[in-house]
């Protein structure tokens, strides 16, 4: 078995398609109270004073991990605890070697905006032992290997970009856990 873990920081988003009502009634408790828009989503007993749960709850409608794409943020690939590769993320875009040795897809992701709904990426800065994916296979081919790269209207908006997913010989890989810290938050309108 391979592991590919990733150490440093990103991004835990939720993209939430709200009823332009309820975004409204959000939007008066923001005035009324003089409070930043991070307060009210990700403040838990705010959030459940107006109605909801969870972030999952506000009308999620995709949720999703990001690993920034800079200098010092390390990815590993193990073949159980012996180190076959390690390199700065900032290396998928930027290698300093004339042949490609990583392959990209970019997310293609997209989603429609509507008068009716107010389209909202509730986002969630962490750092730490960020992605850990295990690759069940006899031999590993890095090249079989793609960093899918990137939810655009996140990715410009925050001016960051960021592995989403890793995909090994055409099968999206399964994240194990990760064990990370949050560090701040942030409200994007899409």
């Amino acid at each position: 078995m391979y592991n590919i873990n990733m150490f440093g920081s990103g991004i835990r988003y939720w993209i939430c398609k709200i009823p332009m009502d309820e975004f409204l009634s959000i939007q008066k408790i923001r005035n009324d109270f003089k409070i930043e828009y991070e307060r009210i989503f990700f403040d838990l007993e705010l959030l459940e004073e107006i109605g909801y749960t969870n972030w999952e709850n506000i009308h999620c409608i995709y949720k999703g991990r990001g690993f920034f794409i800079k200098e010092r943020n390390r990815i590993e690939i193990k073949r159980k605890s012996k180190l076959l590769k390690s390199f700065d993320s900032s290396e998928l875009l930027y290698s300093p070697l004339l042949l490609e040795q990583h392959k990209i897809i970019y997310d293609d992701l997209c989603q429609s905006k509507n008068e009716n709904f107010k389209l909202v990426a509730l986002i969630q800065f962490e750092v730490g032992s960020f992605y850990r994916f295990n690759c069940e296979v006899d031999n590993f081919d890095v090249s079989k290997l793609h960093f899918v790269l990137n939810y655009d209207t996140i990715h410009l908006s925050i001016g960051e970009q960021f592995v989403s997913d890793l995909v090994y010989d055409c099968t999206k890989l399964t994240q194990m856990k990760e064990d990370v810290v949050c560090t701040g938050n942030q409200v994007i309108f899409l």
